[in-house]
């Protein structure tokens, strides 16, 4: 495996990211109401907004000025699109759950984007290309068999995505747990060999058995896989996350911690975000 290439978009100004601070502020965490049925193997989640369980310490900044979406790698037709021109590719709509890794879901999501194989017809990448590697603003990486079905998402329920949830672009893997379903994407890259992404690189540094790994990386919603081995992973985990939340909010100083915390990115230069956004219910 090759090591994912490093990439860092512009830093703007503070006085830029301190006014964008103040534009965001009112539509985060604004109430939705509640899920209508249950996942199987799961509970529905109390609270009324479709929440955010990662989060980026510190927020990304996403400026819209200049903001692109890009492909490289393994093709031959490289594309570096704006937000406006990616909305003018063929639109598909699909309905999901979210369902988490912790099984808890929300269901009955109205998304519209574009397929993902559209974007793979329009870059024509090579035969042997079996991979791509999907990177986001604020440094999240992800991988998928180029044959995943996925959805390049930037509304749902008819209007954009929340801050919180990935606007303007996120990748939706039919079926996958939430955080396979990657916030905040800008550029994809195809491969021939699958390339260390962010937990793959997470888990390598904190020493878990490759066994686990293979075990309980590649699980999907309603996988029926060794117990004892999910177990494992899960412990490894959950152990590992909570030492990393401890070191994160040491150096961040005190404040607490959940869902009403975790930071939507800081948006500069975007004309999207206005009340009428956000007075929409799940369908």
């Amino acid at each position: 495996m090759r090591s994912a290439e490093a990439w860092v978009p512009r830093v703007p100004t503070q006085d830029e990211i301190r006014e964008a601070e103040e534009r965001k502020a009112p539509f985060v965490g604004d109430d939705r109401e509640g899920p209508k049925r249950s996942v199987p193997n799961t509970t529905p989640l109390p609270n009324k907004r479709w929440p955010a369980f990662s989060y980026v310490a510190p927020p990304p900044v996403i400026d819209m000025r200049s903001w692109s979406f890009e492909t490289y790698g393994l093709i031959d037709t490289p594309l570096k699109l704006s937000y406006a021109e990616f909305k003018e590719l063929p639109t598909v709509s699909t309905k999901q759950d979210h369902t988490c890794v912790d099984h808890v879901t929300t269901p009955g999501h109205d998304f519209e984007g574009v397929d993902f194989q559209t974007i793979v017809r329009l870059c024509e990448p090579d035969p042997e290309c079996e991979w791509v590697l999907v990177e986001c603003d604020g440094g999240y990486t992800i991988t998928h068999p180029i044959t995943t079905p996925m959805v390049l998402i930037y509304k749902r329920n008819g209007l954009p995505l929340e801050p919180v949830n990935g606007y303007p672009l996120r990748l939706w893997a039919l079926g996958e747990w939430g955080w396979k379903t990657p916030k905040w994407v800008r550029r994809i890259k195809f491969c021939e060999e699958r390339e260390v992404d962010y937990w793959h690189g997470w888990y390598y540094l904190r020493g878990m058995d490759p066994e686990v790994l293979d075990g309980g990386y590649d699980t999907n919603v309603g996988s029926d896989l060794d117990p004892a081995v999910v177990a494992d992973f899960n412990f490894f985990t959950y152990a590992e996350i909570t030492r990393d939340r401890r070191r994160q909010l040491h150096l961040l100083g005190a404040r607490p911690w959940g869902i009403a915390q975790h930071r939507a990115p800081v948006y500069i230069g975007d004309e999207n975000w206005n009340t009428e956004n956000y007075k929409y219910t799940l369908g």
